[in-house]
């Protein structure tokens, strides 16, 4: 009800977590909790999500393809982040090199000709 009337994830997740306590053994009620996280997003929820996702296709021996999915769909955020974030720091540290190294290049700036009087 709190989903699809005024789209409140975090209230739809509560509820899904108490569902789950009280009947443990419903794959789909790992499967739609998980969807929960997935919409919520974030590096954690992404997680947490593909954990429900792998408890529920454990629950069903393989037979959730919505599962399946749901374990490639946050993989993919989970490495697509870890990958922006590893290209980032190397384009920080290959930075920071040119900027060394051209600084170790340039050497003492022009000197101004002196005239010595006799």
């Amino acid at each position: 009800m709190y989903l699809f009337k005024v789209q409140n994830y975090r209230q739809a997740a509560f509820c899904y977590e108490e569902l789950l306590m009280h009947v443990p053994g419903n794959s789909s009620f790992y499967v739609r909790y998980a969807d929960i996280l997935y919409t919520i997003g974030g590096p954690t929820n992404y997680k947490t999500a593909r954990s429900y996702y792998a408890k529920a296709i454990e629950l069903t021996a393989g037979g959730s393809l919505r599962a399946l999915f749901g374990v490639l769909a946050c993989s993919a955020h989970i490495t697509d982040k870890a990958t922006r974030v590893a290209e980032s720091a190397e384009r920080q540290h290959a930075s920071l090199n040119q900027q060394r190294g051209a600084a170790s290049h340039e050497g003492p700036g022009p000197r101004e000709k002196t005239q010595h009087s006799q």
